[in-house]
């Protein structure tokens, strides 16, 4: 046999064994999941409460791992969507296999569904075939009635909280007994970010720069029912102390409705809503309703009995909210303007209102002007229009004016 003949065997040999020694390699770092126990290499938190990610098995034999932490005993639901042919597996905090499925869900997609308690668990996806590549996306639910209740943050009420390691989320739960208007906002330094879920945990609005500052605010406009407030910090490696606090306006305008925290009598100290606008008097100021639910407040400052008159102007259909200092509702009005917009006049005394915007549509937005103008009952000729507007509400002294300017 010739050298060169000899010299190309074992250059064969030398590369089956690195092949049999590199696919080794490989078959143990796929199996890391389930070999670390407790430390487990995930590329992703999947929240268990509607959660969803996009991925892609890239390149083949790649597997994704996923984290979950539920801090309740229920059903945790996983599946894939999409026209890749992916296989799951749950595993639980050591690594341990607790499920596994192929085709259970649409399609060629997994489905995974298992009783857990509290805990932190892994999802396992990988393509069914080895040489398998493609996209796919990887949903979550959980279903359990002890799951995350949260702090209880009473209408009204503040309560002091931190982030205090990176990614984590705190949990509020509120519950209101009637219709009206839910405002969340944080305070302080901390550059949080603000969402607000209904009892099933489908997101209604979230915020982040909406308060003072940094902080999140969000108004939203809700029935009787629970919700939830989720609060992170705006960066995933951010931490810090931040306050949160809660009002509430019923939407009835008869008796005393529910005041703000901090609500004083008309007298123009009171500033329940810290991060309402100045109207002066006789003005004109622009506003924006730049998101779905987004609700604009502005204060307004009389000094002396009168007709406090504010309207919008613009191409928006806002619908406008007269309230006194400690937050009762005294009259609302949809077009009693120009078109969509709305016209408030109402008879006050010295003190603090304020006026709340928000679009007719609760999923619209869009850019609107508000005018305030003041008659003091010792002035001549005082308020005065012709015609009725629709949608005016004629309750507690006020008229809706079709205007002719």
């Amino acid at each position: 046999m010739s050298f060169c003949k000899i010299a190309e065997q074992k250059m064969r040999m030398i590369r089956i064994k690195l092949a049999s020694q590199w696919a080794a390699l490989l078959a143990g770092l796929l199996a890391l999941p389930s070999a670390m126990n407790g430390a487990i290499f995930y590329h992703y938190d999947l929240d268990p409460r509607n959660g969803s990610h996009s991925d892609a098995i890239d390149p083949a034999g790649e597997e994704d791992v996923y984290r979950i932490t539920v801090t309740g005993s229920g059903t945790l639901t996983v599946h894939s969507t999409g026209s890749t042919d992916v296989y799951g597996y749950l595993l639980s905090s050591s690594g341990s296999e607790l499920a596994s499925n192929d085709d259970g869900g649409q399609g060629y997609n997994f489905q995974l569904s298992h009783s857990v308690s509290a805990g932190t668990y892994y999802v396992r996806v990988r393509h069914f075939y080895s040489t398998g590549t493609g996209d796919y996306s990887i949903s979550s639910s959980f279903d359990g009635g002890s799951y995350y209740n949260g702090s209880i943050l009473n209408l009204n009420d503040s309560l002091k909280s931190s982030i205090d390691s990176a990614g984590e989320e705190d949990l509020y739960q509120i519950t209101v007994t009637e219709s009206g208007t839910l405002t969340i906002y944080s305070t302080d330094v901390t550059d949080t970010y603000g969402t607000l879920l209904d009892s099933a945990w489908n997101e209604l609005v979230s915020n982040d720069d909406g308060g003072p500052v940094t902080n999140f605010r969000i108004s939203h406009s809700v029935s009787a029912g629970t919700y939830y407030v989720q609060v992170r910090h705006y960066s995933t490696t951010g931490t810090g102390d931040y306050q949160i606090t809660s009002n509430f306006y019923a939407s009835s305008s008869g008796g005393g409705g529910s005041s703000g925290k901090g609500s004083g009598g008309s007298g123009s100290g009171s500033s329940i809503i810290p991060w309402a606008r100045t109207l002066p008097l006789n003005s004109f100021s622009s506003g924006s309703i730049d998101a779905a639910g987004d609700e604009d407040w502005h204060r307004v400052t009389v000094v002396e009995s009168g007709t406090l008159t504010v309207y919008s102007t613009g191409d928006t259909d806002v619908y406008g909210h007269l309230l006194s200092s400690s937050g009762r509702e005294l009259a609302s009005n949809d077009d009693g303007g120009e078109s969509t917009n709305f016209r408030i006049s109402h008879s006050v005394s010295e003190g603090t209102y304020y006026v709340r915007v928000r679009h007719y549509s609760p999923t619209d937005v869009g850019d609107y002007g508000i005018t305030s103008n003041f008659y003091a009952s010792s002035s001549s000729g005082g308020s005065s229009g012709s015609g009725s507007g629709s949608g005016g509400s004629s309750s507690g002294g006020v008229v809706g004016f079709s205007v002719s300017d």
